[in-house]
């Protein structure tokens, strides 16, 4: 049976197909429509299937919606069959696992009701042992700080979170409960706001429309003279980082008692937090958010753990040519690469990278030079860091901490030298590429590292910042075009 899973209508739309348990294949529709987390598919692209699933049943979601003040939400393609937004988080991080019984651990801004679950499974058998529903939220919270300090919620809260490590941390006080409703915990009261100013840490507002949010609330001499400072704003940053974590690790403790664990919903592309977990196996599907509840509805569907080799899923262009990769490295320091199966999540994992040498090139002999290149190329902040891809055999000789290959933890670097690839707490999001890795990665760090004695190289995603990743030829000679960067396709 070919089973169709969509995702679809709040944002990041995707669909998902397998058969017989195997996964054909798995796309974003922004890859394809070029609209930065397009919410809706394109019919005209989804594959034959015998059963289309979806990810959310929508008449609970708009329960939610009507009762928060906000619209209804709608769908461009109704499904045959609907399963909780919670469950498919879920099934898309049991179905890929590396073992059957375990504890999952979901957190979501918000998904119909629900917005953390965690299931036991045991023997095959599932049990939903902890829900807290909206508006009850951790993962809210993150979104509206996000917005607070001038990005988009549900989509940059990865730049939160570097941010976080320029931050200080300060108190906030408990505070009283208005209207008898009860906060998660005594740090963040519910409020109803409409083009409130959220923080008095610095002057800001929500967007538009009518929320509800959990916003802050501080003593007046926090705030007197305030003039929402660029420090500021890091501390904010820093202190929501921490909230989240304090809570996420709250949860783990009480609620999962299983040596293995997994964590899903789009909480789980938190890898400051993801690394302060301790004593757990771990498995984090590569694509963790609603993305990927695509994949998660059509497991649902099927009933069983489904045939996972590795998220390269996407749209297939020819395979390049790994030498050419590594002599554009060698010449010049920065290599443009559209290779293979584009990746399911959205992260870019070899296949669709901007690859570079971690301590300059020819072209760029310091270090600083290739990264504000890149930094100019992508439109993206000079104070984020990049992050190294490394021959997984050669991982301990430069980083300490849990190895992972789709840059869901973090490590601390053991040498000098790669400033291009490490935070300004020392720490980088490792991608380790191991030997049965089928991105073309692999033969590129090898023979890399035969040629420099170097056994890892910068990798960042082949886009321009607020742009969908490179998916096809097209879009790859469009992007060098633009760029100046040389086409070794």
């Amino acid at each position: 049976m070919r089973i169709l899973g969509i995702s679809e209508g709040s944002h990041d739309a995707c669909w998902a197909l397998i058969e017989n348990g195997r996964i054909l294949e798995a796309h974003h529709a922004e890859r394809h429509s070029r609209i930065k987390n397009d919410k809706w598919l394109n019919p005209d692209l989804l594959p034959e299937a015998d059963v289309i699933v979806g990810h959310q049943f929508l008449d609970k979601v708009n329960e939610r919606r009507k009762w928060a003040g906000q619209k209804p939400m709608k769908r461009n393609i109704i499904p045959d069959v609907e399963y909780n937004h919670h469950e498919t988080h879920a099934w898309a991080g049991w179905s890929t696992a590396p073992f059957d019984d375990c504890d999952i651990l979901t957190m979501d801004a918000v998904g119909e009701w629900d917005t953390s679950t965690v299931h036991e499974v045991r023997n095959g058998n599932w049990k939903k042992t902890f829900g807290m529903k909206f508006p009850k939220s951790y993962g809210m919270p993150y979104s509206h700080v996000t917005s607070l300090l001038g990005y988009k919620p549900m989509q940059d809260e990865y730049i939160t979170m570097a941010m976080a490590a320029y931050g200080a941390r300060y108190d906030i006080p408990k505070v009283e409960v208005p209207g008898g409703r009860p906060p998660p915990d005594n740090k963040f009261v519910l409020q109803k706001f409409h083009r409130h100013n959220l923080s008095p840490l610095f002057q800001g507002s929500c967007d538009s429309g009518t929320h509800y949010i959990f916003q802050p609330r501080y003593q007046k001499d926090h705030v007197k003279d305030h003039k929402g400072s660029k420090q500021e704003k890091r501390n904010l940053a820093r202190n929501i980082q921490e909230h989240y974590e304090f809570y996420f690790l709250m949860l783990i403790e009480k609620y999962c008692h299983h040596k293995n664990l997994i964590i899903m919903g789009g909480c789980a592309l938190n890898c400051v937090a993801n690394t302060k977990v301790e004593g757990k196996n771990i498995w984090i599907m590569p694509n963790p958010g609603d993305g990927g509840s695509a994949l998660g509805a059509a497991a649902r569907h099927y009933g069983k753990q489904l045939k996972w080799k590795g998220p390269y899923l996407g749209t297939e262009v020819p395979r390049m040519d790994p030498q050419k990769i590594v002599d554009e490295l060698l010449n010049t320091g920065i290599a443009a690469v559209c290779s293979g199966r584009a990746e399911f999540g959205p992260r870019a994992l070899g296949n669709r990278s901007l690859l570079a040498d971690p301590k300059g090139g020819r072209r760029f002999p310091h270090p600083h030079i290739t990264k504000d290149t890149i930094d100019r190329l992508k439109n993206r902040q000079s104070w984020r860091p990049f992050s190294p891809a490394i021959l997984a055999e050669h991982y301990d000789e430069y980083f300490m901490g849990t190895q992972n290959k789709y840059m869901q933890f973090v490590s601390q670097h053991k040498q000098n030298g790669f400033t291009l690839v490490t935070h300004i707490d020392n720490s980088a999001r490792v991608q380790i590429v191991t030997k049965d890795c089928s991105s073309i990665l692999r033969e590129v760090l090898e023979l890399w590292n035969k040629k420099t004695g170097c056994p890892m190289l910068l990798n960042t995603s082949l886009n321009v910042a607020g742009e969908p990743i490179v998916n096809t030829m097209d879009d790859y000679r469009n992007f060098i075009k633009w760029s100046s960067l040389n086409d070794i396709s």
